[in-house]
Order: structure tokens, then sequence, then C-alpha cells
């Protein structure tokens, strides 16, 4: 037996599947799904010193590699419970140095984590040598009637389930420890933060429960005000955002003051949270805060000390110019 044939026979056992939705799963050219409904797919990336650095490798494992498979599945689920879809399969492509099996492993096991947490079952990928690691990751799911980024309309409410900033000031945190992430755990509002970046949450359950009653959604990834005005754009309306409103625990404010930070910055531009980021006639019956409102004028504003003013919807851009 190859070496890659047994890499594959230890995935196959870690990531069995008990589910008669998914009759046959890894060991095949394919997998099988049976689902009823629409079909609900997408795919995301993690790279290598593009969405993690192994300089946060440090202090026994608390940045680890089941956590970076982890982090990438829950990205990648993140955008089924967008679309108020119920998550099926996972399917993972990973590339990593040829003595890199214990890595594989270990990202493997953050991958079937992630997917069990919502329901979801891993059932195929792809293995293959590269010089640095990346994951790509698959992930099907199921709606009777999914929900877009193009219904918003004038006079919706805007929600958010959870805060936009907190990741974005964990990483920041991790950053200027240079991944030594023992220099903040001493102090349990630094420790919450770096762990927000650390185990974002893919908010399925709370999609789920916006059928019907949400006119549009999308996750945060890349940053509130970027991701709204994506939203904006399709649905061809604008969006005033409360600053006041926006949530941010004391202790993110503290942290974020005592490092010399901008909040708005961190609030508005700050990415990697996975909330979910929806429009609505009315507060719909799941855990959230009303941020703004949706209005005709095309442009994204903030409400701020009685004075509004526009903002530019910028947050992070894969294929932005550094010059």
């Amino acid at each position: 037996m190859s070496a890659e044939d047994e890499l594959i026979e230890r995935l196959r056992a870690l990531h069995a599947v008990p589910d008669a939705d998914v009759p046959i799963a890894i060991g095949d050219d394919a997998a099988v799904l049976t689902v009823a409904g629409n079909l609900v797919l997408s795919v995301d990336a993690c790279v290598e010193g593009t969405h993690f650095r192994t300089d946060f490798f440090q202090d026994e494992g608390r940045i680890d590699w089941a956590t970076v498979g982890d982090r990438a599945a829950t990205a990648a689920l993140s955008d089924l419970a967008a679309m108020g879809s119920r998550p099926v399969a996972v399917l993972s492509s990973l590339a990593a140095p040829s003595d890199a099996a214990a890595v594989v492993a270990a990202i493997a096991q953050g991958t079937e984590r992630a997917a069990r947490r919502v329901g979801a079952f891993v059932v195929g990928g792809n293995l293959a040598r590269a010089d640095a690691v990346s994951i790509h990751t698959t992930v099907v799911g199921a709606a009777s009637d999914p929900i877009t980024r193009r219904g918003a309309r004038p006079g919706d409410g805007l929600y958010v389930t959870g805060p936009t900033g907190e990741a974005a000031l964990g990483l920041e945190l991790l950053l200027r420890a240079e991944g030594d992430v023992d220099a903040w755990t001493m102090d349990e509002a630094h420790r919450v933060l770096v762990e927000a970046w650390r185990h974002p949450r893919a908010h399925v359950a709370e999609g789920l429960a916006l059928q019907g009653h949400a006119h549009a959604c999308m996750d945060v990834s890349d940053g509130l005000a970027l991701d709204l005005s994506r939203l904006c754009g399709a649905s061809g309306v604008g969006a005033t955002l409360d600053f006041d409103a926006l949530p941010l625990s004391d202790d993110g404010r503290r942290v974020a003051a005592s490092l010399g930070l901008d909040v708005e910055r961190l609030l508005l531009h700050g990415g990697e949270s996975y909330v979910l980021l929806f429009a609505s006639a009315a507060r719909p019956p799941v855990e959230c805060v009303r941020v703004g409102v949706v209005d005709g004028a095309r442009g994204i504003r903030v409400r701020r000390d009685g004075a509004t003013r526009t903002v530019e919807p910028t947050g992070f851009d894969h294929f932005r110019s550094e010059d």
C-alpha cells in the first residue's frame, strides 16, 4: 500500500459517515448524496501565509493544525448558514509537504470537528504535495428556499447575529505578540478575543431560523462595511449604520484603546467574524442586534455623534494592490 493510500485509509476511518443521505463516501472515485430540496454549494480556500501563519503555533499547541482545519471548514460552512441552508456534506482538498502526514491528519481532525458541529459529514476530498499548506473546502447544503443577498428593501432593519470586530481584534493581538499567545492568556479579556479569531462559529441555526423572515442575508467575512456594500449592491439599495449600536464588549473596547486601535475601523472593516448580516422588516426569532436601516440612496453611511457621513466599503481584499 502506498503512503498516500495509507493516509487515505486513516482519513476514511476518521470520517466515518453513518448517514442515509450519504450512501457512498470516502474510498470511491466520488461521493454520492441523497438530498431533498435545492442543493446549495460553496467553496473556500485557506492558504498558509495568507489566512494563517505558522509562527502562531506556539504555547503548547493553542494555535495548531487542527485549529487551522476547523477554521477552514467553518469559513465554508458559514456560506451555507448565510443561505439558510442545512449543511449536509464537506469535501476537503489538502496540499502539504510530502513529510507532513501528521499535519494532514491534524487538519482532517479539525475539519471533522467543524462538520459534526453543524450536523454535516466529511465525504471526500483530495491530497496533493506542495511546498506550503493550503486547504480548499467544498460544502454542500440543502434548502427549500435559499436566502440570497438580493431581497433587501428600503425600510428594512439591518441586523447582525454577533460582534463584527472581536475576531479582528484577536488577530491583532496575535500579530503584535508574534504568535506567542502566552503573552495574552494572563488576561481573560485577551484570551476571549484570541478565541474569537481562533474558533469562529458558523451561525447555521440562526440561518435556518431566518428562512421566511430575512429578505437578504450574507456572512461577514471581509468586514461589515465591505460585505454590507455587497448585499446592498445585489439588492439595488443603500444603508445607514448606527455606530453606537454596533456590538463590541466593554473589554473589547478597553483592549482596543490600550493598543491604540481605532474601534470604528475594527467594527466596520475588521474581518473573519462570520456572523450573519441580514435585512428584515421586523426583528426575527434569533438572537441579533439591530445595527442600521436599508434605504434607497446608494452607498454606505454611518451615523455617529449626531452626524451622518459616507464610509468607504473597505475590508479584506485578496487582490487589492499593495502599492
